[in-house]
């Protein structure tokens, strides 16, 4: 990598050289001035620049600026000692100018300082990567990715605060360009504007993201953004038709309008929002903090959600107008009842400020960057499957077939204990357990051997007639077990009645289920595990291929792929093993 140091003071230019030489950057250059500096980067190309700002014959805010006049796609690190608030204006001014990459180091500089620079550059994770690229298309370029379904929503995950478990989405649109790959709205959002088309991306965002995320087994919530010209229109009755052409909650949907466009609201606009409200649609003010707040019209309109920008967010952890401002933001929130969710978290210490101050919700790329809808197939289920395995003691039903109200009882205080079980029932007798309504929802049946007189082999086959899938543990205490159990359709194992005994069911309960979720996910592709989760939704090859933009014919080698590796003949059994 090309790198242009830009710095009068011969001592710290040559330290930062022998620290990049340290690094392993070896094709590194010095410019003592501005001028230098610009003859440099239009004779030979520069990849990322570090650039003092109190420079002789031009100060580095001039330098940056003429540079970006003809040249945006490099990395800039303002290397300076100047006032916290000149480099953040400095900084901000290189953002807004479309740098490719932006960050700050102090002088005097660290060698780990400088290297964690480095590598998030050479990874492009940055937030204000996504942005640079000044990629502008013409207005017969969006009329025809329109037609020619170019536009594609990818999904950022929200978390809660507290648990750091997904708790939403929020949908952006993205428009994937023969020619130039994934281009953000920076490319094509105000050429929608100019051409009156912002209805037209809204219904395309929202009628793609309704009916994918109602596919989800998990409540999780959908964001949606939108624009004033939007509410011009009488969209409510339009979008409860559309929720309820997917089964989609209503009080599931959130839809987020910029603080500017927030107050510029009209009578129709007024309606709208009402409506929503009165529909159980949550509504949110995004971007919070960058328009012309009145807190006068925040508590009058009917709001539910407050999202902090993510400029208050960046240095957050050493910028102390920034702590301020956000402070203030999130107590506003909390004053006025407002959930509050902060964008653009990029590491773990500005979560812990933020989680800190009291925030409810979070979304940025240190979390996880925006996804197409395949990939967030693939971590929604991961990471509920995760959160399952965490929160496992509140998943499980269990049955005690006893005989003997003491010793059921006793069984029953003991499990309860743990805290492993949702609901524990009892029965007497065979015939009330095969009656048992609701006994495809129970995961455990504990046989008290003690005092059951009916052969195993016989209960387990009687059991065969139900809708039971769960596992079975044979209690053993003073009678053990005479016979093997073998060849039976249940899994069953052993535990005796001494006081670890919950500990032997609640491991073999949870290496039970980590079985299971491993092999399917050892033995499947991500598109095949995908395939296979909408399968078990109740999709047919049609949907499938729709939700997941392939053709129907994949589809179907898709799904006999699942069950020639699974050794299953058909969904049925799909769902058995997948339990």
């Amino acid at each position: 990598m090309k790198i242009l140091i830009i710095e009068d003071d011969i001592i710290q230019a040559t330290k930062l050289k022998l620290t990049l030489n340290a690094l392993g950057y070896h094709q590194t250059s010095i410019a003592k001035n501005a001028h230098t500096a610009l003859e440099i980067c239009q004779n030979a190309p520069v990849e990322f620049i570090i650039c003092d700002i109190n420079l002789p014959d031009m100060d580095g805010i001039q330098l940056l600026s003429k540079l970006s006049a003809f040249s945006t796609n490099i990395g800039i690190a303002i290397h300076s000692a100047m006032k916290e608030d000149v480099i953040e204006l400095t900084s901000n001014m290189c953002i807004a100018a479309g740098f490719k990459f932006v960050d700050t180091i102090h002088k005097p500089h660290t060698i780990s300082a400088l290297e964690h620079m480095l590598e998030r550059f050479k990874k492009g994770t940055d937030s204000s990567t996504e942005d640079a690229i000044h990629i502008i298309l013409t207005e017969q370029e969006v009329i025809t990715a329109f037609e020619q379904n170019w536009f594609a929503n990818f999904y950022q995950p929200q978390f809660d605060a507290q648990t750091r478990k997904i708790m939403g989405v929020e949908a952006l649109i993205r428009c994937v360009h023969p020619r130039y790959g994934v281009l953000t709205p920076a490319s094509f959002l105000d050429v929608i504007h100019q051409l009156d088309l912002s209805n037209r991306l809204f219904w395309h965002v929202a009628e793609k993201a309704i009916s994918a995320i109602t596919l989800f087994d998990h409540n999780i919530s959908l964001s949606i953004n939108l624009s004033q010209s939007n509410f011009e229109y009488d969209i409510c009755d339009d979008l409860l038709g559309l929720c309820h052409k997917h089964n989609f909650a209503p009080s599931r949907l959130v839809l987020e309008l910029t603080e500017h466009e927030a107050y510029a609201y009209s009578r129709n606009s007024l309606a709208n929002l009402a409506r929503l409200r009165m529909h159980g649609i949550c509504l949110s003010i995004d971007d919070f903090g960058t328009g012309h707040a009145s807190l006068s019209q925040l508590s009058l309109l009917p709001f539910t959600e407050l999202k902090i920008d993510r400029s208050f967010v960046k240095n957050l952890t050493t910028n102390y107008r920034n702590q301020q401002l956000t402070s203030m933001c999130v107590q506003l929130a909390s004053s006025l009842g407002l959930n509050c969710v902060v964008e653009g978290i990029e590491d773990e210490a500005t979560l812990q400020y933020l989680v800190g101050l009291g925030i409810d919700c979070y979304q940025g790329f240190y979390a996880c960057k925006p996804l197409p809808i395949s990939a967030l197939w693939e971590y929604v289920g991961q990471t509920f499957e995760l959160n399952a395995q965490e929160e496992f003691q509140d998943q499980h039903d269990a049955i005690i077939l006893s005989p003997n109200v003491a010793s059921a009882h006793a069984i029953s205080k003991t499990m309860a204990k743990d805290g492993l079980f949702g609901a524990i029932n009892t029965v007497k007798s065979l015939q009330q357990l095969v009656d048992y309504n609701d006994i495809q929802h129970v995961t455990l049946l504990v046989l008290d051997i003690d005092f059951i007189d009916i052969d195993v082999h016989d209960i387990l086959c009687q059991l065969s007639s139900t809708n039971f899938v769960g596992s079975v543990c044979l209690l053993e205490g003073n009678n053990p077990i005479p016979n093997e159990i073998n060849n039976q359709p249940y899994y069953c194992f052993i535990a005796n009645k001494n006081p670890r005994y919950i500990k032997t069911i609640a491991s073999t309960l949870l290496d039970r289920n980590k079985t299971s979720i491993q092999k399917i996910y050892q033995m499947l592709s991500t598109q095949e595990i995908n395939v296979a989760n909408l399968l078990l939704n109740g999709l047919n090859n049609k949907k499938i291929a729709a939700t997941l933009e392939i053709s129907e014919k994949t589809v179907s080698t898709y799904k006999n792929r699942i069950f020639k590796k699974l050794d299953i003949q058909s969904i049925v059994e799909l769902a058995q093993f997948s339990k």
